[in-house]
This record gives C-alpha cells, sequence and structure tokens, in this order.
C-alpha cells in the first residue's frame, strides 16, 4: 500500500533563559495531533521525530535542522524514515539509524532493532530488543531487552548482558544512550533514577535521586560530554485501568555530569509539560512541547 506523507507542521517555540526567567514566542506553521521523541543526528544536520496524524503515516519522520530552526516562516515536507518505527537513534556518521517495530516473537522481546539508511528506503534486522543505540566509535551497540540491557560488539557477535534491571513487574529499562568518551551507558530504571553503567559490566551507579511522585527519563549527553539533560516526569493522583500511576506533567533538566549539580531544570514550573531533549551544540536543546518543537539556550558555558 502507498504511503502517503502529507505536510507535517510544526510550531517552533523559541525559549530564552536568562537568569531563570523564561519567555515563550511562537511561529504559527499548522498542527500535528501528536509530536514526541525526536533525535538530533550527530552531524547536526538532522533532526528526526515520530509524528502522528489523522491523514499522516504513523513513524518517525526527519527534517533538516536548518529547516526546523526558530523564525524559518515555511512549511517544509518531512521525509519518512520509518515506517511505524519508534525510537529512532542515528549513528556516528549520521547516515544510518537504529528504530523499533513491534513484534511477537520470541515472548520476552516483544520488539525488534532495525537499522536504515538516509539514502534508501530499505531497513534489515539486527536483533530482538528495543530501544538501541550505537557506541560513540560504531563498534558496539547496547539495547534493552527483558530489563536487561545488554551490549553486542562488531567483532563478538554474542550479546553481553551488562546491567540488570530487577524484576520485570517492577518496569522495564528505558532510553539506554552512550557517554561522548564510551566510558558509561545511562539508562533509565523503574526506580525513576538514572543509572551509569559501565559498557564491560560489573558496576553501576545512580545519578539522580529517588522519588515515588517522579521518575527521570529521556537522558541525553551534550557533544563535549560535560552535560547530561533528561526528562523529568512527575505523577499525579491520577491512575490507569491497571491501578499504575499516570505521569501528569514533565519538565527538562540539566546536570553536570560529574558533579550532578543542577544547570537547568524548566517546564513544570510554567504549567506546561516538557519531554524529549536533544542537545543543538554544547549550549542549546531542542525537545517537545506539546505538538511544538521549542528550544532552550543555556547562556552559562558547560561545567563538569
Amino acid at each position: 500500500m502507498r504511503n502517503i506523507v502529507t505536510t507535517l507542521v510544526l510550531i517552533i517555540a523559541v525559549i530564552c533563559v536568562t537568569r531563570g526567567q523564561v519567555s515563550d514566542s511562537s511561529v504559527a506553521f499548522g498542527s500535528l495531533s501528536a509530536l514526541t521523541r525526536i533525535a538530533v543526528s550527530p552531524d547536526g544536520k538532522r533532526l528526526a521525530f515520530e509524528g502522528y496524524g489523522p491523514a499522516v503515516t504513523s513513524g518517525t519522520y526527519s527534517l533538516p535542522v536548518s529547516r526546523v530552526e526558530p523564525r524559518q516562516d515555511h512549511v517544509e515536507q518531512p521525509r519518512l524514515l520509518a515506517p511505524n518505527g519508534h525510537n529512532l537513534r542515528w549513528s556516528p556518521d549520521s547516515t544510518s539509524f537504529l528504530f523499533d517495530k513491534p513484534t511477537s516473537q520470541p515472548p520476552d522481546a516483544h520488539s525488534s532493532i532495525w537499522i536504515g539508511n538516509v539514502g534508501s528506503t530499505r531497513s534489515r534486522w539486527v536483533a530482538y530488543g528495543r530501544m538501541g543505540c550505537w557506541s560513540p566509535d560504531g563498534k558496539a551497540l547496547a539495547f534493552v531487552r527483558a530489563n536487561r540491557l545488554l551490549v553486542v560488539r562488531t567483532k563478538n557477535p554474542k550479546p553481553r548482558v551488562v546491567f540488570d534491571g530487577g524484576p520485570r513487574a517492577s518496569g522495564d529499562l528505558e532510553d539506554p544512550v552512550w557517554a561522548p568518551d564510551g566510558r558509561e551507558i545511562v539508562v533509565s530504571r523503574a526506580d525513576g533514577r538514572l543509572w551509569a553503567v559501565n559498557p564491560l559490566g560489573g558496576t553501576a551507579r545512580p545519578l539522580t535521586w529517588s522519588s515515588s511522585h517522579k521518575a527521570d527519563l529521556q537522558p541525553s549527553f551534550s557533544p563535549d560530554g560535560r552535560c547530561l539533560a533528561f526528562t523529568r516526569g512527575y505523577y499525579g493522583q491520577l491512575r490507569s485501568v491497571e491501578g499504575v500511576p499516570v505521569m501528569q506533567s514533565h519538565e527538562i533538566v540539566v546536570i553536570a555530569r560529574r558533579s550532578c549539580r543542577v544547570i537547568y531544570s524548566g517546564g513544570r514550573s510554567d504549567g506546561r509539560s516538557d519531554e524529549s531533549p536533544q542537545w543543538l551544540g554544547n549550549n542549546r536543546i531542542a525537545f517537545v512541547r506539546g505538538t511544538r518543537l521549542a528550544f532552550a539556550w543555556l547562556r552559562a558555558p558547560s561545567k563538569p
């Protein structure tokens, strides 16, 4: 069946951070029923995002970063990279990408990881699991399966468990990301904390504090590796049909990697819900605000 890609339109929000104050101006480009999970290519040239709409093929799309910069007053036609694909991660050279597809086999996987290329419509299967991400040198791949973090290297295709998230009843590991120096993989755990894991296995340490009313998700390293941005979700009084607490608000938090000192936090105090941060250089972040793409500038230089 032929995929019909209609124009996905974004509302670009420009957010300037000065002495803790946030000013917000927007340029209307149209509307999307949903915009989630963005991913900026390592070369800083392309931005991928998951988009949904009544007349749009669900999946992951891509746009040149230059076409979604603030004050770009035009409508852009995104390219569909992965129909029904989720959790896209770029390769270190920005020429290919990993993404997830649902699967029913084997029973402990629930999804499979595929690889696609920017210049091709074809993709190939990589592994059973989800949320795959490359090491900075492109010689290893980390991914989640059955609440375990696994690493597979090109010289040894057998995956190795480097971190166990505990019983699956408590929830799965989420959002693994390699540090730019390759020394750590940061992952979100069901206890609501971010953990730094040794890619060789054996050691792990918590980066954020635990609380019953919040969870830290979607970590993203600055290109120089000195800062870590992530989404902090807050649980409210609402619960799902299964009795699980529902997140009702999100904010973006940036910490120094070594000291874990908070450099920036914003979104929730403004009555908004911000999520999925991605770095554009070492002092600027793109993120999702509702059905809009937003930008935040960190005025002060990143410090460890």
